[in-house]
């Protein structure tokens, strides 16, 4: 019986000849199970009862439990992911541009079959940005070694996420705000069962929104600018969170960053237009980036 599976066959009871295996055991009228296995049980006996037939499955076949089937779905889900988005790390390509850095985290986590972001709902009592939704992060210190160091830690200080708890796996393209400001977005993946605990003087909720919705929106609409001599669009989302009802909006750099990771991970094409080019994500986004800084050192 070792090596039942391992050279599956099935057995014509009346000519006791091996055919090729089907994968599967049929029931005649007679109560009997015409499926066998390939090894010396089959030939000795290819007529089981189904009952012994399914102990004896029951025995060679392993369990899989349904947390065990969902981690590896989850796995896959992540390898993916990681393995598209290795194709648009920068690294510290741009890091030398600025010496005003700021870094963000977009942190990601498989929930339900699917891929997450995680935002913040900015504290009221801050200076910058109160009320807004955005992505852990913030301003690089002296002790910061880079752009990651910069946004675990700032994500540890807002969100209590401690490094051993997050993958950081690349580095997109930075943004620029104000002229001479360089924001690089951190992507990273959150262990599953991660709970959050925001800093009260920084953060006032922690929520998730499915990556999927940056693409597929139910609450959208955009607005339109001039900078910099080309045209510029202004994602606006509005989320309702079906865990409590509340409902966010996320607009902005924020949702830039949030639309760039959809349409890497995803691969797909959104309902909405966007600035970017979909045939070359990574040159168009890189442009864009070079445009803009340009026209903001001429102007310094």
């Amino acid at each position: 019986m070792e090596n039942a599976l391992t050279a599956p066959g099935c057995c014509d009871h009346k000519r006791k000849e091996r055919k090729e295996c089907m994968s599967s055991c049929s029931e005649q009228g007679d109560g009997y199970c015409y499926g066998c296995f390939y090894g010396d049980y089959s030939q000795d006996q290819p007529l089981m009862d189904r009952h012994v037939c399914c102990r004896l499955l029951l025995m060679l076949v392993p369990r899989v439990s349904p947390g065990s089937l969902r981690s590896h779905a989850g796995n896959s889900l992540i390898d993916d992911a990681k393995a598209r988005l290795q194709k648009y790390d920068v690294g510290t390509k741009y890091s030398h541009l600025s010496s005003n850095k700021y870094s963000i985290l977009l942190p990601l986590l498989a929930k339900e079959g699917k891929l997450h972001l995680l935002f913040t709902l900015r504290s009221e009592k801050l200076r910058r940005s109160p009320g807004e939704v955005c992505f852990p992060g913030g301003k690089g210190e002296p002790t910061d070694v880079d752009e990651v160091a910069t946004a675990l830690r700032e994500a540890q200080e807002e969100v209590g996420l401690h490094p051993h708890q997050v993958e950081a796996v690349c580095c997109l393209v930075p943004s620029l705000l104000d002229r001479d400001t360089l924001i690089t977005p951190v992507v990273g993946f959150v262990d599953h069962d991660f709970q959050a605990q925001p800093n009260p003087d920084e953060v006032k909720k922690v929520f998730l929104v499915p990556l999927e919705y940056f693409l597929h929106p139910q609450d959208y609409h955009q607005n339109h600018m001039t900078q910099s001599g080309r045209h510029v669009i202004i994602h606006c989302f509005e989320y309702t969170n079906p865990e409590d009802g509340v409902t966010y909006h996320i607009r902005g750099i924020t949702a830039k960053f949030a639309v760039f990771l959809a349409l890497i991970i995803l691969e797909r094409k959104p309902t909405f237009e966007v600035e970017f080019n979909l045939n070359d994500l990574m040159s168009s986004s890189e442009e864009i980036f070079l445009k803009l800084r340009k026209h903001a050192a001429s102007k310094l």
